[in-house]
């Protein structure tokens, strides 16, 4: 209720002292934005409205804001609206913001339409667009795509891109696959963290790769010296259960 206040209050000062929203691109953005985290897209959408024409980062934050807040229909109409208005041009950011929107509403072939929308404006070297479609292809089970994605030799892989596709694999039952995938991640010098850890540990369980699995978590504690979560260790008790190992 305080933050709600905050904003009112800080859209009141706007007004009474005539700063222009329609010029102001960059701070009818945070507004959006601000409203949009407290659970109202609708004031946030009274501010979009109030701008004339506004720029990507307004389209965008609107987006966005309606993405998170689970309004996904009207997120993707949002979007394919601005794809048809030349004054505004896509940018990465309005990519990663829709992809939850296509994958919920139009499924895979939405999702392929983003990534070939991101081909097209030559984005598909942009980390965190490559780790949204990753995640989001995985989603949708094709892992295939997913691949493609991330051995695309333009962009530079980070711990997020390795997690994401151990766990799309995990997640899909294909074990094997991700501990190929994890090793390649060590081989190539890369460090593990606990979200990779927890990923290639449920793969193994839902795999059914107890003695793969084991193995990764003495080496997780002996050699990556990182300590056992509670994440870590649900993972082990998951994965020794259904082989009658525990106790």
């Amino acid at each position: 209720m305080v933050k709600r206040n905050y904003g009112r209050e800080l859209r009141g000062f706007i007004v009474r002292n005539e700063l222009a929203l329609g010029s102001e691109f960059h701070l009818g953005s945070c507004l959006i934005d601000m409203y949009s985290r407290c659970n109202k897209v609708d004031l946030g959408r009274r501010v979009f409205d109030s701008m004339k024409g506004g720029n990507v980062y307004t389209w965008t934050a609107m987006i966005n804001g309606y993405v998170k807040n689970g309004s996904l229909e009207e997120g993707l109409v949002l979007f394919q609206e601005i794809q048809v208005r030349d004054e505004v041009e896509l940018n990465k950011a309005s990519l990663v913001s829709v992809l939850p929107a296509c994958s919920a509403v139009s499924g895979l072939i939405g999702v392929k339409q983003i990534h070939g929308n991101a081909i097209k404006k030559e984005f598909n070297d942009d980390v965190s667009l490559c780790n949204a479609l990753i995640g989001i292809y995985s989603k949708c089970g094709s892992l295939d795509h997913a691949k493609q994605v991330f051995e695309h030799g333009s962009f530079h892989r980070d711990p997020i891109s390795w997690s994401s596709m151990i766990s799309g694999y995990g997640l899909r039952g294909k074990g094997e696959e991700a501990i190929f995938v994890y090793n390649k991640m060590l081989h190539l010098g890369n460090k593990s963290d606990m979200i990779t850890i927890v990923g290639v540990l449920s793969a193994c369980g839902r795999s059914g790769l107890v003695y793969e699995g084991l193995r990764i978590y003495k080496s997780t504690i002996t050699e990556c010296r990182i300590k056992p979560t509670v994440e870590i260790c649900a993972c082990v008790v998951n994965m020794l259960g259904p082989s009658g190992q525990l106790g």
